[in-house]
């Protein structure tokens, strides 16, 4: 499976899922912490428009 980011905007909108990833599935064991470092977070246009652009090749 290919590794991607996903570009979660709006960091206080996103808090709980990602709060609950780290309760609930890492710490169950179910996902791994290096999991997360798929997600990022932003509140800065320009930051996740980079970050697509970026994994896309379109930089």
């Amino acid at each position: 499976m290919t590794r991607f980011p996903i570009v979660l905007f709006g960091t206080s909108y996103w808090k709980g899922l990602i709060d609950w990833v780290e309760s609930t599935l890492i710490g169950t064991g179910k996902a791994h912490q290096r999991d997360l470092e798929l997600f990022h977070l932003t509140d800065d246009v320009d930051e996740a428009v980079s970050l697509v652009s970026k994994e896309s090749g379109q930089v």
